[in-house]
């Protein structure tokens, strides 16, 4: 097994490295690729995605033997205008994975699952008090609601018992938390992802085992206080544990049913997630020198990057039934 990814199609239509990246996954056994139209990035950067390319290109990834499917093209909190785009979508002969948008009511899932068994539940986007419960509440009145459906939960799934919310499917860009918030984990069978910041390294609250466990990971002393290894770049030890971690976590939650597919909006994103697999143990413990080593192998050969992440990919199947199915 390689862990699950998400390519959005607003990163995909750029072409480059990203999409070479997702058509070499799509064909790679073992891997799985769930498609997304993109529709969020979009949405928060002010620009449109034209339906009639999303569905040439939708045709495209769903003929590939390892592309899980296509999210369809939704209108963000807009239950009809996401219809529309669904029946145009269709009409011209492409069944994506239907979106259920916060706004409309639960119980459209009944006719939704007779055009995809596969369908998607938007989770709430802004903060307000008892955001998470609402979002709880909806995935389980969903699933009351389409019993046999196989739910998707858009967005981050925060909550411990996410495997009780009645959900086949989520997606998650909690491995890009270390880049963006400065925050990384450690996975361990026993307590999913536990986390750490930048910040609350250098306080005196640190557990010694946390210490431990970065020295574990061929930390020096000097690097424990080097700012550049605890920054957020694409090798640091931030970014690469917090990734390390998600892929653990989305392999090990498939053995209870889950499939998490993380988000990939760059090639380095998911290479950064399938090394770390690749060079960890299984108790959540990575090679940090190892695998900084293999991710800038891979930044400064651009013409062999897609063999050497080939490569990881052939070493990740090799040992996942050890680490994550025993």
């Amino acid at each position: 097994m390689i862990p699950p990814m998400l390519f959005s199609y607003h990163y995909l239509a750029r072409g480059g490295a990203t999409a070479q990246l997702c058509d070499r996954m799509m064909n790679t056994e073992g891997a799985r690729v769930l498609i997304d139209s993109g529709a969020f990035s979009a949405h928060r950067l002010g620009i449109r995605i034209r339906l009639t390319t999303y569905i040439d290109a939708c045709k495209y990834y769903l003929a590939a033997p390892q592309t899980w499917g296509c999210i369809q093209l939704d209108v963000i909190g807009n239950a009809e205008g996401t219809q529309r785009n669904l029946d145009a979508m269709v009409r011209a002969g492409v069944n994506p994975m239907p979106v259920l948008t916060v706004d409309a009511p639960v119980e459209q899932l009944k006719g939704l699952q007779q055009i995809n068994k596969r369908v998607c539940v938007a989770g709430a986007l802004g903060a307000f008090e008892g955001k998470e419960e609402w979002i709880q509440n909806r995935y389980l009145k969903a699933h009351a609601v389409a019993p046999d459906a196989q739910l998707h939960g858009l967005g981050y799934i925060r909550w411990p018992d996410v495997y009780s919310l009645g959900l086949t499917t989520c997606d998650s860009s909690t491995h890009s938390a270390g880049e963006r918030f400065g925050l990384f984990g450690r996975w361990s069978r026993s307590n999913g992802i536990t986390y750490l910041s930048i910040a609350d390294r250098r306080t005196k609250g640190v557990n010694k085992e946390w210490i431990q466990w970065m020295r574990d990971c061929g930390l020096t002393k000097a690097e424990l206080n080097d700012e550049q290894v605890f920054g957020r770049g694409a090798a640091s030890f931030v970014a690469l544990a917090q990734s390390t971690a998600s892929g653990l976590w989305s392999m090990w939650s498939y053995r209870h049913g889950l499939t998490t597919f993380l988000a990939a909006s760059n090639w380095i994103a998911a290479a950064r997630i399938l090394v770390g697999v690749r060079h960890a143990q299984d108790d959540g413990r990575f090679d940090y020198p190892k695998a900084r080593a293999e991710i800038r192998h891979m930044q400064a050969k651009p013409k062999q990057r897609l063999d050497l992440i080939g490569e990881t990919m052939e070493a990740i199947r090799e040992k996942a039934v050890r680490m994550c199915h025993d």
